[in-house]
């Protein structure tokens, strides 16, 4: 592989400083896994957060300052000013810091855990929020700049998965961050992560979360092909364990690690998905101050337990037109890192059903939904705001 973080046609568009590490003699690497989200990202993380003394003596890092295990707060850090999604938020109200102040004190952090310590050859950062949030040429530029002139170069791991099935699989995941939908398992749901964006800021699922071909151009001026390094989260029928991945990438014998449970955030059951969407339009999920509401997670953990039900369905055509509009962008990333195949992913969609019908949740969950916003312990103003939701919900479905 190329020990360089840009191509030399690119290099003008690349800092100073960046072109100077391309060049300097180190030797040191850096692995950024960004994902892709549900691709057993957690598992992965567990597995470098678990061993991490056993990793640091064989010379790899995998540090604590952007994360004990996922790198929220480097990505928080890397996020464009003006930029305030869920995760960031969260992460400038528990540390009492303004977005500058945090971005500072982050790159501090990083710059002495990388300077201290047994020595070491291989840098691990990891955030499955790489590729959901960090979409702009600037916030990527930002994300490099916390490793410059540390490392010489500079390795992309993403694993990927069939998008009708990351869209079906995400879709829990953000019904527990707050999303109020249904049924918009399909569309652009971008939106529901950000408190604020910059004017002219473009969120879109369909250009920066699903496709992938423009994933892994984000990286170009940094990295070329060579230095992308791409998995199939399941192929043949096959799934990629983290382990596998670990080993290989890294290229350490991982034998002695047990492999870790396959669904550490497994899909919430149909049910369930209705009930908290519905609890999401009503009760903010986050604090005023910015920090996740713990009284409202734990509710949420227990609606999952208590509603474990059949797993949501969605209809098969639905999910057929949904791969399709990623089918150019497939075969272009197929042409470019896997020649070998005929197609990206594969193309089987029975585990669909020709039709799938909800449409008796919302009076046959409504008491339930009542049950539960009853158990919730609220501070006096959400409570006057839940009341009168709930009065505005009983008369419209009463009408």
């Amino acid at each position: 592989m190329k020990a360089a973080f840009c191509r030399p046609s690119d290099c003008s568009m690349v800092p100073a400083q960046i072109q100077t590490a391309a060049r300097a003699d180190l030797t040191k690497r850096a692995i950024i896994h960004v994902g892709t989200e549900k691709t057993g990202t957690t598992s992965l993380q567990s597995v470098l957060g678990e061993h991490r003394d056993w990793l640091r003596e064989n010379g790899i890092l995998f540090p604590k300052s952007p994360g004990k295990l996922n790198h929220t707060r480097l990505v928080a850090a890397a996020e464009d000013d003006g930029v305030i999604d869920n995760i960031k938020a969260h992460v400038m109200a528990s540390r009492h810091e303004t977005a500058m102040q945090m971005r500072r004190s982050f790159r501090a952090d990083l710059k002495r855990e990388l300077e201290s310590g047994d020595p070491w050859h291989t840098l691990v950062l990891s955030s499955e929020l790489i590729h959901s949030r960090l979409h702009t040429p600037s916030e990527i530029k930002r994300l490099m700049s916390f490793i410059l002139g540390s490392v010489d170069r500079i390795t992309i791991l993403a694993v990927l998965r069939r998008q009708d099935k990351l869209a079906v699989s995400r879709f829990s995941t953000a019904i527990r961050a707050g999303h109020k939908g249904f049924n918009d398992v399909f569309d652009d749901i971008a939106e529901h992560a950000y408190f604020r964006l910059p004017t002219r800021r473009d969120v879109s699922d369909f250009n920066h979360y699903y496709d992938y071909t423009s994933l892994v151009d984000r990286f170009a001026p940094f990295v070329d092909d060579a230095n992308i390094e791409l998995r199939l989260y399941q192929d043949g029928g096959h799934r990629t364990e983290p382990v596998e991945i670990l080993s290989d990438v890294l290229q350490l014998d991982f034998g002695h690690v047990d492999t870790p449970p396959p669904e550490l955030n497994p899909a919430m059951s149909a049910e369930a998905q209705f009930v908290i969407g519905q609890i999401n339009q009503r009760i903010a999920a986050h604090l005023p101050s910015g920090k996740r509401d713990e009284r409202f997670i734990a509710l949420k953990r227990r609606i999952e337990t208590e509603l474990a039900g059949p797993a949501r369905m969605n209809p098969r055509e639905a999910a057929r037109s949904f791969l399709a509009r990623f089918e150019q962008s497939n075969d272009t990333l197929r042409a470019r890192f896997f020649p070998e195949r005929q197609t990206l992913f594969d193309d089987d969609f029975s585990m669909y059903p020709e039709s799938v019908d909800y449409s008796d949740f919302p009076s046959r969950l409504e008491p339930v939904i009542n049950d539960y916003l009853a158990s919730l312990v609220l501070s006096t103003p959400q409570q006057s705001a839940l009341k009168r939701t709930l009065g505005k919900v009983r008369k419209l479905w009463a009408s």
